[in-house]
């Protein structure tokens, strides 16, 4: 289970998922409990599914072809749920793991080599270069201004945010620090409301153990 969202009234949950031999897909769960709902059954692997302002839609893309089927065409599709429309967003081929903002705006995305985010504009129907470099798990900020992102090759794996209207990036902070014994490493995980940075740390603890041998 991957890329889990309460949609914007707090009733679903919105999650990307695979079941044993099967491909990943997006499913909705109600807030109190139940069984999980396939969103949409078609025969291709969804991935990163997020809720639009109203609720009304969702935004997905691909997987990468290690992930899925190879050298099938990656794009960004937007899903109606009332009237079960899939329509694809134009100028997004190349693209996949989208954002969209909580003003309804924009839907950010990363091209397939995880090299630029890359920003569409829902009124005028354009795609833009925000920044170039190493990018993983963007996320919007919550007064829509920022975009946060992770740069993963960077031994210090410093967290960036980049400001939408003057395009300016700034490093707000670095994973470098945060080593502890039982970190092998960490992963962005997400903002706060009030646009504090949430880190994942995965831990592998080792231990030593003894064993008494029975005498024969």
């Amino acid at each position: 289970v991957f890329m889990m969202h309460w949609s914007p009234n707090d009733k679903h949950l919105l999650l990307m998922a695979r079941k044993t031999d099967q491909r990943w897909a997006i499913y909705m769960i109600n807030a109190d409990g139940g069984h999980l709902h396939l969103v949409d059954p078609e025969n291709r692997s969804q991935a990163d599914p997020g809720w639009s302002p109203d609720g009304k839609s969702i935004v997905f893309g691909r997987l990468p072809d290690l992930m899925s089927e190879a050298s099938m065409p990656k794009a960004i599709y937007i899903y109606n749920l009332e009237s079960h429309k899939l329509t694809r967003l134009p100028g997004s081929t190349g693209l996949f793991s989208p954002r969209w903002s909580f003003n309804g705006r924009y839907i950010a995305a990363l091209s397939i080599d995880q090299s630029r985010l890359m920003l569409y504009n829902m009124k005028t129907k354009t795609w833009r270069t925000l920044a170039h470099k190493s990018i993983a798990d963007p996320a919007w900020g919550y007064n829509n201004q920022y975009i946060f992102f992770h740069d993963f090759v960077q031994p210090s794996q410093p967290l960036y945010r980049v400001n939408i209207k003057t395009d300016k990036i700034q490093a707000i902070a670095n994973l470098k620090d945060l080593r502890v014994a039982d970190a092998v490493d960490y992963r962005f995980a997400g903002i706060t409301p009030n646009n504090v940075p949430l880190v994942d740390a995965r831990t592998s603890t080792a231990n030593i153990y003894t064993m008494p041998i029975p005498r024969r």
